[in-house]
């Protein structure tokens, strides 16, 4: 098999992979990341693995 690679999903997401960004919900004792409904409902089985990950900047 020359020239193919085997993709480990556990690596996460790959370059050229489509990303969105998530709504986040704060309080005084949690954050909440609201992934879009349709991301999760719309994602066809040939799609998977899906990724909710989301990054973190501490300023």
């Amino acid at each position: 098999m020359t020239g193919l690679t085997e993709e480990n999903p556990l690596d996460g997401p790959r370059a050229g992979d489509e990303s969105a960004v998530m709504d986040v919900v704060l309080d005084e004792e949690s954050v909440r990341v609201v992934p879009d409904a349709d991301l999760l409902t719309d994602t066809t089985e040939t799609e998977l693995p899906l990724y909710l990950d989301p990054s973190v900047e501490l300023n």
